[in-house]
């Protein structure tokens, strides 16, 4: 048994190029164990880059923060990691991928509390991990998960399919063999069953209106 509480409220800031969405999210996790283990977790901010020009992307910013309250273990995630290097590192040092993730749990409570990537030369930092979304985890110098190696699950077809459902859709199958034309008209059609659908459900409620 677990009880979740806290906070989560969405702001955001746009610019001329990006958007940038501040979850604002902070959770505590209480545990219904013997130890009566308590946690507490944050959320990094969330951006949308190049919405007028360039190519656009979608990640995570900034940081991401767990304690253990109980055992005094702090842990800190700081996702597009690249982006806490100074102007000068990002122009002259080799470039991380955009998606590179790092993070480090420690004991020293101001460690836990730099926002710079110059903390993962600390001594005091008792286990360090990185990776990114589509290759690998690495947690201090092993790598625990490579997507070369993961075995893909098996798709199982759905029983029992409504007539509504993509898979007996003709737009999309014209669509996908490119057939704009077809798919267009395919889908002009669906609207318009749809909207003589309605319409003899309103003749319906109106007649059960007059007579019922």
């Amino acid at each position: 048994m677990y009880k979740i509480s806290g906070y989560f409220e969405p702001r955001d800031r746009t610019c001329p190029i990006s958007n940038i969405i501040q979850k604002g999210m902070k959770l505590q996790i209480f545990l219904d164990d013997k130890l009566k283990s308590q946690y507490t977790l944050s959320s990094p901010e969330f951006i949308i880059n190049n919405l007028i020009t360039g190519k656009r992307n979608v990640n995570y910013i900034g940081s991401q923060e767990i304690v253990d309250k109980r055992n005094k273990l702090y842990c800190k995630t700081f996702y597009n990691a690249e982006s806490k290097k100074s102007i000068f590192d990002k122009v002259f040092s080799k470039k991380d991928r955009f998606d590179l993730v790092r993070g480090f749990i420690t004991q020293k409570k101001e460690i836990f509390d730099l926002e710079t990537i110059e903390v993962f030369k600390s001594q005091e930092i008792i286990s360090y991990y990185e990776g990114n979304w589509v290759d690998y985890v690495m947690i201090d110098g092993d790598k625990t998960w490579t997507f070369d190696l993961l075995e893909p699950p098996q798709l199982l077809s759905q029983l029992f399919l409504l007539p509504s459902d993509l898979i007996y859709r003709p737009d999309y199958k014209f669509l996908k063999e490119k057939n704009l034309e077809m798919a267009q008209a395919s889908l002009n059609m669906i609207y318009e069953q749809d909207a003589a659908d309605q319409n003899k459900r309103d003749q319906y409620k109106s007649n059960n209106l007059l007579f019922g």
